[in-house]
């Protein structure tokens, strides 16, 4: 078993994190490394996975014509992945695809007519994803895209266009936000209820605390006995994306204070989710003073009524202070065996006057790189983006000293 001192130190950084005495890394922490790229169709570039799913189906985007001008992997994953505006700015000859990567067989969705781009929000369990659609201009159709005899359904969500999509629960309800009437910029939360034979209802609006006076992000959905609860962040449009970290239920149920911007995530068993909150990286090639704020996991439980319920707050280790970095952000998270939250994202690192990206895992509170649990040569995984209820963690990073390369790192013997 290896200690949690000897692979920070393999990653550069001190032993002791925030006052966290090193503690052995968790037996279930020795993984087997796959690169999703290698099974990758021809034509194709850039494989960055967002979500894996409990059957161990990776999704995400992909690119064809030229790659992405902006580097993926060190870039904060909700601002490139996650909304649209910046998906749509500017010209450009890359064209983003879903993916999905399934025991070796690496499939890119054919969009649907007058699609020029499509981009993914989420992946459930039973393997159906949310998906926006681009047309030439903007990112504004939203869709749920089904499995079935072995091709892809689409199922376009009603609503008007632009706001944002999130998540997809594993009941199959999706939750996003619409422009709130006569208020531009000003987006409402919103869930799509999933009915039979893969239908949805029309947007059903979620709380909010104050009308339409500010702008509602969620990005994050969790359902359990026919219960969701939704995470985001609501903000004033001037400060966007700066704001507060929220949770609704079948209202605005909590509101979790200033996060300086957007990171959210909601996972776990069948009785306990939990929501990751913490800062962005900044852009590549533009350190940035750190956050504000600490990265943090909140262990959140539904009452009868459906209502989350925050009962614990812990904050996750970062590299210390002499240890220089640009930013620290919390991805994805799920709980292990015992209970325990583990959480998955990046740093980014301050080497020779460069912010060099480098995934992260935090078993509990304590952090620890993954390039020293994924132990192969030639190889630097710079982002950790997703992990599920068994363990799996995907990514991007540099595999056998090729760059650019989407990567699956399953527990050996599992969880």
């Amino acid at each position: 078993m290896r200690l949690v001192g000897a692979v920070i130190m393999a990653m550069g950084l001190s032993p002791v994190l925030s006052g966290v005495r090193a503690q052995p890394v968790h037996p279930e922490a020795r993984y087997h490394l796959i690169d999703l790229s290698r099974d990758m169709p021809s034509g194709f570039n850039t494989p960055t996975p967002i979500t894996v799913n409990d059957g161990g189906e990776v999704a995400g985007e992909v690119y064809s014509g030229s790659a992405p001008s902006t580097p993926i992997a060190g870039y904060p994953r909700q601002i490139v992945l996650r909304h649209s505006f910046f998906r749509s700015a500017g010209p450009s000859s890359s064209v983003g695809h879903v993916f999905i990567y399934d025991n070796g067989r690496f499939t890119v969705l054919k969009p649907p007519p007058g699609a020029a781009q499509t981009f993914i929000a989420g992946l459930n369990d039973a393997g159906s994803l949310a998906v926006v659609t681009c047309d030439a201009n903007q990112c504004n159709r939203y869709f749920v895209v089904h499995p079935f005899s072995g091709t892809f359904v689409w199922t376009r969500l009603t609503g008007p266009g632009a706001g944002s999509l999130g998540g997809i629960a594993a009941n199959g309800d999706v939750t996003g936000a619409l422009p709130a009437p006569s208020r531009p910029h000003f987006d409402l939360p919103v869930v799509w209820k999933a009915g039979r034979a893969g239908s949805y209802s029309r947007a059903w609006l979620l709380g909010t605390e104050s009308g339409d006076t500010k702008a509602y992000i969620p990005d994050a959905i969790w359902s359990h006995g026919g219960k969701d609860i939704e995470g985001g962040v609501e903000n004033v449009v001037n400060f966007y994306p700066e704001g507060h970290a929220v949770l609704w239920g079948p209202k605005l149920a909590t509101d979790r204070g200033y996060i300086g911007s957007q990171t959210m995530a909601l996972g776990g068993s069948s009785s306990v989710a939990l929501a990751a909150v913490g800062c962005p990286l900044p852009l590549p090639g533009a350190c940035g003073p750190n956050c504000p704020v600490d990265p943090v996991v909140y262990h959140v439980s539904i009452s009868s009524a459906g209502t989350p319920k925050v009962s614990d707050k812990a904050v996750l280790a970062s590299p210390p202070k002499n240890q220089p970095h640009c930013g620290v952000s919390p991805y994805d998270v799920t709980l292990d065996p015992g209970g325990e939250p583990v959480t998955v994202g990046q740093a980014s690192m301050l080497v020779a006057k460069r912010d060099v990206p480098r995934a992260l895992v935090w078993f509990g509170t304590r952090v620890v790189a993954l390039n020293a649990i994924a132990g192969a040569p030639k190889t630097d995984l710079q982002s950790a983006n997703a992990i599920n209820d068994h363990g799996c963690i995907a990514g991007t990073g540099t595999i056998a000293g090729r760059t650019n390369r989407a990567f699956l790192l399953e527990p050996v013997g599992g969880w």
